[in-house]
């Protein structure tokens, strides 16, 4: 290992990093991706190198610094760098970050080589492999013998050891909360705040033993050094503590609720609230006091509602009389005056000042809001209106009415006193006009009401025909006569949702009206209020109906279009989004007539949802060079500390992500509402979507193009009835189905309908080919030769045509196999009756042993897919269905075949044979070991090909899926099945292992085997008196399929990290709860049997053993987001 200073050349390169020339930086980054891909022994050697360089004063200290943020760097989960180092160089490595770590004199430098050694540790870490790094932790939190600094470099790495490899650290949890008892009631503030972050980090895995039962103790000792920190003035420590405390409260909140009878609950919410009500304190410390206790209701609803009312009506009187804390301390009353009247910016007030003052207002707006969702609105209502009636009342202070206002922006309640507040003493401040038009969008948006406070907003809550029609004549009035842009924009707004409310009664316009407002203001300043007065037209356009509106809308709907051509070079401009929206509305209105206007009015949606609004993540090496780079490109630079991963620095644009969500939600408005008129635009409309559905798009443009796609398809492809009877948009009900299967609980006469329909679109499907079929063989016999063999040229090209026909026929049977297994997964049981009486004829012709073998394997496919899910998901009454016949005889034969065009039958009756296997109970047992032998044959046999090829994917799928089948019959017929095979067949199938093909199929059967295997099954360890054979034949096997279920699967070619956990978790090998499992099987092995553990070892190569020794924390930390 190198121990003199470092060559010039990385010196210079460190030095390159920090310069504020953006050449000079980029051609260094460029040299340092070079030098790691070249040489990784030296780099790693010369960067440690320059953590032993003498002080040499801040010229020094940049350099060692520098260096401690590369070798995060170069230990980050995405590289591979310590991988491909010799392990000479690993353990100089290692030894020197320790060395220096306990010699760097300076702290923010010591702490950057904390977490350098924490992620070396998750990447390298199996336990036991760096016993010198917990040595060393252990020495330097003893109180006894270190320094304040050095307890706390002891404690920091606890921290981040907890963070990155906890497995390092729960064999010590005892010791370790011993120690943070004693460090928490250190006479060093920064010793006790070291302490309680550690021990927030450490908490958030679940303890077990003596050690649940001791972690309660901690809570009075944190709480204490919240309060220390809060009275020493150092709200930056307080900020770091209440960080911590937040993560507590979200990962293991019955923590700070202790049980019932006791006052941990009430310690803890009293200290939050008095912290967030403390005027005296920074925003950010009242916004973290006050996300501890939210969290608290979010993520343990119950106790609060059932032991927290006391606290509960503490909290709410607090967070409303938050929403009253003016922008600033204003110097005088002109100050104040031009503040209220938003005289500054075009009517729009002082933005920044607003922006600075409102965000105390917005902090406690949303957690108010949180709060009702999490408690139920009825729990905040009942503390919150007592207080917002005494505060609209006070007309001697616009500071209480400001927090009344806002409170009922939130909750919707109190229309008339609301009403009032459009004028009376608020006439003269805009501001609070602008709140009170606010809170009357809040009254007609009864979805949102009902969803977030959880009680019916109907129409009836105006208050009757006067009271709503007062409310618009008031608000027309602010439209038409306010000087104040933002109290014009909510006016408008306000009156729009009204109208879906009152409009429709009296089928009327509300006088004046946004048409003056659209024809003279001026584009430049008022872009969100022109949108708005667009958007107030279509609602009044919606709610007073076709009838109504139709001598308007045609001139309304052209004001549109030239309004839309005026925006549409900048999608993210508001006008353009609120334009596009009232287009959409309008066509709904006018459904058919809309249609003229179509092609104009797509053109600029398309460029909408072309926007390139993907969320960027940057990969310099320091998070101040990564937020110069995404600025550089007219990103805002967001920095996210991920757990496991360290901070990592992403780049978006609001407004484009925002615009973009909105054009997907325009166009499956016009999907739904025009239908087929929309055909015309689907193919060029369905290019611009798909590409939406990347996980680097936000979430809301991910969900809504996902619901769009089939749409399209349907229109694109002119099928758009068949589609529907098909399971039409099947995706998003398949996942809503997933999440609340009464989604699609159809009533029995629908049920019975829509698998009447699908049945007839499958036997059309079937009729067509076999007439085709039929026709190709008639024409062969009279040539003299049959189809493919002596027919020559003509019966080639037959061939050819047959199979493409077959191809087409067996997309849209693919299509009805889908729907109806939706349905029958769905339904269960309650299926049965639609299948007897509708597809199991079906079935049982084309699942006929008799059948001609000139039917395609597609149709043998879908009787035996559609046979299998009745089987898997309807019971009993499945079984007796099905089972017997026609099943068991078509899974047998099927097996039997070696037809190259028939893999997807293959396919489908491996799969068949292990839910037979499962729950054919002692009807299977005759049939077992001839099931078991088929299997086998299918997994010996070659798939040839390449898996990207459809010919090899679809062998590599038959013998993956008879993997899996045949360990299902060993584990639930093991009697007749080892009469008739050895015990070594347990082995060859492990070696089948990984699936790497059907990688859905691979994760249900690797989660089957890792779950054998953690409960110690006898399949895998053996039972009486054959463990001997077991431990030498089939355990170093085991070892090794679960290594190769465990390598991680990169996200393509380019290597580059996931978008979310979903993402990730969907392409390995195995699910994350599987995959932690195997960690603790493998723990196991090693140690009961370490001879077979150790042969297994020696024969994996390097991928295998990284996969090993790499933490499935670490592994989570390879999704770029959460």
């Amino acid at each position: 290992m190198a121990s003199g200073p470092p060559a010039g050349g990385i010196g210079e390169l460190l030095g390159a990093f920090t310069s504020p020339d953006n050449g000079v930086r980029r051609r260094a980054e460029e040299a340092w991706e070079d030098m790691k891909m070249r040489l990784p022994d030296q780099v790693l050697e010369q960067v440690c190198a320059v953590l032993g360089q003498a002080d040499g004063g801040e010229g020094g200290e940049g350099l060692r610094a520098m260096a401690a943020v590369l070798l995060r760097t170069l230990f980050d989960i995405r590289s591979d760098v310590w991988f491909r180092v010799q392990q000479q160089t690993q353990a100089g490595v290692k030894a020197t970050l320790l060395d220096r770590l306990t010699k760097e004199p300076v702290a923010h430098i010591r702490r950057k080589l904390t977490h350098a050694i924490g992620q070396l540790a998750g990447i390298s870490s199996a336990t036991g492999e760096w016993p010198e790094l917990m040595a060393l932790t252990v020495a330097l939190c003893d109180a006894a013998q270190q320094s304040p600094e050095m307890k706390v470099v002891g404690l920091d790495l606890v921290n981040i050891l907890a963070e990155f490899c906890p497995g390092m650290m729960s064999p010590h949890q005892d010791g370790l909360l011993q120690m943070f008892g004693a460090s928490l009631e250190d006479p060093t503030i920064g010793v006790r705040v070291a302490a309680l972050k550690a021990a927030c980090s450490f908490l958030q895995d679940s303890l077990s033993g003596p050690s649940a039962a001791v972690a309660p103790s901690l809570v009075p000792r944190i709480m204490s050094v919240v309060e220390a920190t809060v009275n020493a003035g150092d709200e930056s420590a307080a900020g770091d503590v209440l960080e911590a405390l937040n993560v507590i409260a979200a990962n293991q909140p019955l923590l700070l609720l202790g049980e019932s009878g006791d006052q941990t609950l009430e310690m803890v919410s009293t200290a939050m609230l008095t912290l967030a009500g403390s005027p005296a304190l920074e925003t950010s410390t009242r916004e973290l006091s006050l996300e501890v206790f939210t969290g608290l209701c979010e993520c343990a609803p119950s106790v609060l509602r059932e032991r927290g009312a006391t606290v509960v009506n503490v909290a709410v009187p607090l967070t409303i009389n938050m929403l009253a804390q003016p922008p600033q301390d204003f110097d005088d009353e002109e100050e104040l005056g031009s503040w209220l009247s938003m005289s500054g910016g075009n009517g729009r007030g002082d933005e920044d000042a607003d922006a600075e003052g409102g965000e105390l207002s917005m902090i406690a707006a949303s957690a108010l809001s949180r709060m009702a969702v999490a408690l139920g609105g009825k729990a905040v209502l009942s503390s919150a209106m007592p207080v917002c009636s005494e505060l609209l009342g006070d007309a001697t202070n616009w500071r209480r009415r400001k927090a009344g206002l806002l409170t009922l922006l939130l909750i919707g309640e109190l229309l008339p006193t609301l009403v009032e507040s459009l004028g009376g003493p608020n006439a003269n401040m805009p501001r609070l006009e602008a709140a009170a038009a606010g809170a009357l969008i809040t009254f007609c948006n009864p979805e949102r009401l009902s969803a977030e406070w959880l009680y019916a907003a109907t129409p009836g809550r105006l208050g009757g025909e006067a009271v709503g029609l007062a409310m618009l004549r008031s608000l027309s009035g602010l439209v038409t006569g306010s000087s104040s842009v933002v109290v014009r924009e909510e006016a408008l707004t306000a009156v729009g949702c009204a109208a879906r409310e009152i409009l429709s009664a009296t089928a009327s316009p509300p006088p004046g009206g946004g048409g003056t407002t659209t024809s003279t203001a001026a584009p430049q300043d008022t872009d969100l209020l022109r949108g708005k007065a667009m958007e107030a037209i279509a609602l009044m356009g919606q709610a007073v109906g076709l009838e109504v509106f139709r001598e308007d809308a045609h001139q309304v709907i052209r004001l549109l279009l030239n309004e839309q051509g005026m925006v549409a070079r900048d999608p993210a401009n508001p006008q353009s989004t609120y334009t596009l929206q009232s287009l959409a509305r309008m066509a709904g209105v006018l459904v058919e007539e809309f249609l003229p206007y179509l092609s104009e009015a797509v053109k600029p949606l398309l460029v909408a949802l072309s926007i390139n609004a993907e969320i960027k993540h940057s990969n310099a090496p320091d998070a101040a060079l990564a937020k110069d780079e995404l600025e550089a490109e007219g990103l805002t630079a967001m920095a996210v500390d991920l757990r496991g991963v360290g901070r990592q620095v992403f780049g978006v644009n609001t407004s484009l992500m925002q615009a973009k969500e909105s054009a997907c939600k325009t166009l499956y408005q016009y999907t739904e509402d025009l239908g087929e008129g929309f055909a015309p635009h689907a193919a060029e409309t369905l290019a611009v979507v798909i590409p939406n559905l990347g996980p680097r798009n936000a979430i809301g443009v991910q969900v809504i193009s996902s619901a769009i796609v089939p749409k399209l398809v349907a229109l694109a492809e002119g099928r758009a009835a068949e589609a529907v009877a098909a399971g039409a948009g099947a995706k998003e009900v398949q996942e809503a189905q997933q999440q609340k299967p009464s989604v699609i609980r159809l009533s029995d006469e629908r049920l019975l309908k829509t698998v009447t329909g699908l049945r007839n679109v499958a036997a059309a499907s079937i009729g067509r080919t076999r007439a085709a079929l039929a026709a190709a063989a008639a024409a062969a016999a009279a040539a003299g030769g049959g189809l493919g063999g002596q027919g020559g040229m003509t019966g080639a090209i037959d061939a050819a045509e047959l199979r493409e026909l077959e191809d087409g026929e067996e997309e849209l049977l693919v299509s009805v196999v889908d729907a109806t297994g939706w349905m029958i997964k769905g339904r269960k049981e309650a299926f049965l009756p639609a299948f007897e009486a509708v597809m199991r004829p079906l079935v049982l012709q084309l699942l006929d042993p008799a059948a001609p073998a000139a039917v395609p394997p597609s149709h043998r496919s879908f009787g035996l897919c559609m046979a299998i899910d009745v089987l898997e998901h309807c019971g009993e009454g499945g079984r007796n269905s099905v089972f017997q016949a026609p099943l068991l005889p078509a899974l047998l034969q099927g097996a039997r075949g070696d037809d190259p065009a028939a893999a997807s039958t293959r396919q489908a009756c491996a799969y068949g044979l292990g839910v037979a296997a499962e729950l054919g109970g002692q009807d299977f047992d005759a049939h077992s070991a001839e099931a078991l032998g088929l299997l086998l044959a299918l997994v010996r046999k070659d798939p040839g090909g390449d898996n990207d090829d459809d010919d090899g994917w679809g062998e590599g799928a038959v013998r993956d899926n008879a993997v899996s089948a045949a360990f299902r019959v060993l584990i639930h017929r093991p009697g007749p099945v080892f009469a008739a095979f050895p015990p070594a067949v347990v082995g060859s199938l492990l070696d089948s292992l990984p699936i790497t093909v059907d990688v859905a199929e691979g994760q249900v059967c690797h989660r089957r085997v890792v779950d054998l295997a953690f409960a110690r099954h006898e399949l895998f360890f053996g039972g009486g008196g054959d463990g001997t054979f077991h431990a030498a034949a089939v355990v170093p096997k085991l070892v090794t399929a679960i290594a190769g279920m465990m390598e991680y699967q990169s996200r393509g070619a380019g290597g580059d990290g996931y978008g979310s956990q979903e993402e990730l978790w969907e392409r390995q090998l195995v699910d994350r709860e599987t995959r932690e499992k195997a960690e603790e099987v493998v723990a196991v092995v090693k140690t009961a049997f370490a001879g077979g553990f150790q042969r297994a070892w020696e024969g994996l190569g390097e991928a295998g053993r990284r996969a090993l020794q790499t933490p499935t924390s670490s592994v989570c930390s390879r999704a770029e987001e959460s």
